[in-house]
């Protein structure tokens, strides 16, 4: 029984020995050989690139609101609450396929990158031109990169269909046409494949 007491005793104190070895092992630094030193700058060289690459990706538009006019942004991309529910069928909630600004009185709004107008709405008057259903005073311009970028609640534009306009060319301004409970700019982003994209994603706002 004494032997086998020992025994037990002699196990416990190897385990604890071992348990100690580990303990202080962890602490040394862990040796890298040159070849793996080079892989690690080769790895961090290509993330670095990567991240660039990402950067140019996502940041290829300007605000769509003239710098001096700009106000801020009143309602976000996705789910919210509907300002009027008799357009949604009743809904209380839709998705927000777009961001809208706000600036200052008829602020002048500029296309986000260079491209060609391919859609006009005129401006709603009250009796022949009645613009489009939801936004009113309506454009899309198609950009190089095949996305398309859509400015709707315009009270003027100053550009026609085909037209070919440059980033921050003025092409309307600001107003409250369509559906709309207040003056702002709703500014939607579509992929080549028309695939909605949050705009806020896709340009610098300070």
């Amino acid at each position: 029984m004494k032997r086998i007491i020992q025994n037990i005793g002699f196990i416990l104190i190897l385990i604890a020995f071992l348990a100690l070895v580990t303990w202080v092992a962890s602490f040394i630094p862990e040796k890298i050989v040159p070849e793996q030193r080079t892989q690690n700058k080769i790895n961090a060289t290509v993330t670095k690139e990567a991240d660039r690459q990402i950067v140019k990706r996502v940041i290829p538009y300007i605000i769509p609101v003239h710098i001096e006019d700009f106000m801020g942004i009143s309602s976000p991309y996705g789910i919210r609450k509907v300002p009027n529910a008799i357009y949604t069928g009743g809904a209380l909630t839709r998705e927000h396929r777009g961001v809208d600004f706000i600036g200052t009185w008829k602020a002048r709004i500029v296309a986000i990158a260079d491209g060609k107008i391919i859609e006009k709405w005129y401006v709603p008057d009250g009796k022949y031109r009645t613009g489009h259903e939801l936004f009113g005073g309506y454009l899309r311009i198609l950009h190089e990169d095949g996305s398309i970028s859509s400015y709707g609640h315009l009270s003027a534009i100053y550009v026609n269909i085909y037209d070919n306009v440059k980033a921050g060319d003025v092409i309307g301004r600001m107003g409250s046409t369509g559906v709309s409970t207040g003056q702002h700019l709703h500014l939607g982003i579509q992929d080549k494949n028309g695939n909605f994209l949050n705009p806020l994603m896709y340009m610098e706002i300070e």
